[in-house]
């Protein structure tokens, strides 16, 4: 890997392209937790492979164009050009994960955590050693709090990021937890007074801070990619709930369900909706998919393709948010 003088180097030539392009760069600052307790018990050739090991996974979280170096002992650095403090958290979550499978080197499963701090270019420093420095102590503020963690070197930017990642964790663990349900909200005839269908409205039951909105996650699970497996599982819910009202006896009703516009946007988006209905037996013409126009209207061309092919499947269509601006 490059060494402090090459990493100063690239530094030097990236934050002044950053500078000309009024852009930004991150400098991610990697310490092990605890790897002298392995040169120590196992001894320095072990904790030779154990580094190799360690550099092998983090050039798996990089790009082409960023420079992962070694300082030295145990201490790491990644360079990331044209990237914002968002974009360096992920990054730094990616590491996280990658390193949280043991290590096996000369017949030991070893378990080794990381230690990240993130400095961003021009906020937290305008040349390569004040950046590094600041990078370090934001290193140290990830060890106080309990290790194997990252933090910002600002603290708004910590803070931000810090409720974002914990938010994808929550909602993680609740997608496979069962933490989610589906409300319904009546629609009603005005003229008899009947209710005569119904739009399924999620919720997520978080068991720490109770019950969740969705304005408050779904922007989350779209950034992470989680907002596919949450509409896929809205979607077979609403279908099973409609057709357990059916096989009760009570009025087959339409329910609607709200599509996120990066699920409508999933190639396999019209197979789980026939999916769906398959599994629970439930009529197309009972499932009413909600769309925002702005939906509809990005890359019009392939979507009308997808509206159309939901159509001859039966479903029913509506536009949500119908000129109202977004």
């Amino acid at each position: 890997l490059p060494n402090r003088r090459l990493l100063r180097d690239r530094c030097v030539q990236l934050m002044a392209a950053a500078e000309r392009e009024a852009g930004e760069m991150a400098l991610l600052f990697i310490d092990l937790d605890h790897f002298k307790r392995i040169n120590d018990s196992l001894g320095h050739g072990i904790g030779d492979e154990v580094l190799c090991a360690v550099a092998q996974r983090l050039a798996a979280a990089v790009r082409k164009v960023d420079t992962l170096a070694r300082l030295g002992g145990d201490e790491f650095v990644i360079a990331l050009p044209g990237i914002q403090a968002a974009g360096a958290a992920d990054v730094a979550a990616r590491v996280l994960d990658l390193c949280a499978t043991p290590f096996a080197v000369g017949g030991h499963d070893l378990a080794l955590t990381p230690s990240l701090g993130i400095a961003v270019y021009p906020a937290d420093g305008h040349d390569f050693d004040t950046l590094l420095r600041n990078a370090d102590a934001a290193m140290y503020r990830a060890k106080d709090a309990g290790r194997n963690a990252f933090r910002f070197y600002s603290s708004e930017m910590n803070l931000a990021n810090l409720n974002h990642l914990l938010m994808e964790s929550g909602l993680r663990r609740g997608l496979g937890a069962g933490e989610f349900i589906l409300h319904y909200q009546p629609l009603i005839d005005l003229a008899g007074g009947r209710v005569v269908g119904a739009e399924a409205l999620i919720r997520w039951q978080n068991p720490e801070i109770g019950m969740v909105a969705p304005d408050e996650f779904i922007h989350v699970a779209e950034d992470v990619g989680l907002i596919n497996p949450i509409g896929d599982w809205v979607l077979r819910e609403a279908c099973r709930q409609a057709r357990a009202w059916q096989d009760q006896g009570l009025p087959p009703l339409v329910v609607a369900v709200n599509v996120s516009p990066v699920q409508f946007r999933q190639p396999g988006f019209v197979d789980s909706v026939a999916a769906a209905l398959s599994a629970s037996g439930l009529e197309a013409r009972y499932l009413e998919l909600e769309v925002t126009e702005r939906t509809v209207m990005h890359d019009a061309g392939h979507n009308v393709d997808t509206l159309a092919a939901l159509a001859r499947m039966g479903v029913e269509l509506s536009i949500d948010d119908f000129g109202t601006g977004y």
